[in-house]
Formats: C-alpha cells, sequence, structure tokens
C-alpha cells in the first residue's frame, strides 16, 4: 500500500483525499475501477469525516449603514455636526468612506481613523460608543470605539 490518510472531500463521500508518499496529496473519486479507490478499499482504513470549510464572514456595510442611520449614537452625532464645524467635516468623511465600502471600495484603515477622531471630537456617551460597537459585531465590521 502506498497511500495514507485517507479523508471524505464532500458530504456525499464521491471524493477521497489520500498522501501519496512521492506525490503528495491526491484526490480521486470513490469510483470503482480507479486505482487509488481500489487502494482504499484494499486498506481496510476508514477515511476521516468531510469537514465543510468554514462559512466566510461577509462585511455588511450597507446593512449597516442602514442601522447606523436610526441609531441613538447618529443622532448624537448628527448634534454635534450641527455646531461644530469639525465634528461636520469627520462626520462627513465618515459617510463617504461608508460610501465607498458600501460599492466594495472599502478603506479600513481610513474608516478607523475616521471612527477614531469622530470618537474624540463627539460627546459620546458610553450607551452610544456601546451601540456603536455593538453595530460593528452584528454587521461583521473590523472596527471598535
Amino acid at each position: 500500500m502506498t497511500l495514507s490518510n485517507f479523508q471524505w472531500l464532500d458530504a456525499s463521500h464521491e471524493n477521497l483525499s489520500a498522501e501519496h508518499p512521492e506525490l503528495g496529496s491526491v484526490a480521486f473519486p470513490a469510483a470503482a475501477g480507479h486505482k487509488y479507490y481500489a487502494e482504499f478499499l484494499a486498506s481496510g482504513e476508514t477515511a476521516a469525516d468531510y469537514v465543510a470549510p468554514p462559512v466566510p464572514v461577509v462585511a455588511d456595510y450597507i446593512g449597516f449603514s442602514d442601522a447606523l442611520l436610526v441609531s441613538a449614537a447618529y443622532g448624537s452625532i448628527r448634534t454635534a455636526a450641527k455646531t461644530s464645524l469639525a465634528v461636520n467635516v469627520v462626520a462627513t468623511e465618515l459617510l463617504a468612506l461608508l460610501g465607498d465600502a458600501k460599492a466594495d471600495r472599502v478603506q479600513e484603515t481610513a474608516i478607523q481613523a475616521s471612527l477614531t477622531e469622530l470618537d474624540t471630537e463627539v460627546p459620546l456617551t458610553q450607551d452610544d460608543r456601546d451601540e456603536l460597537n455593538a453595530l460593528f459585531g452584528n454587521f461583521n465590521l473590523p472596527y471598535s470605539l
């Protein structure tokens, strides 16, 4: 026997992988007549279970933007932006960056810098910060205040 470490490559058990001493990892169908499958059957080994790949976590900038606009924290930002040019500039920059992110032009470093500056300029309450951090988590965004 030349193959070892058998593993199913799919939930339906139609394909296997194994380690070949000269070729490294090989994949093959679980089909009668295939030489590697015949070797697997003859070995008496049990193939390791199929392990599904993790579901990718996708950042949802559209959902975040929609939720942000109705949040109490955004209300605090809007209120501060009415009387402070510095807050208005940073808030406008953040909204522009989020608009770009919704169009798949994400600039994570710039967004985090804008959020950090906004947190410095706006008198956010701890509830506002908690709400924003929860929104970041709920929409799989890598930011924090």
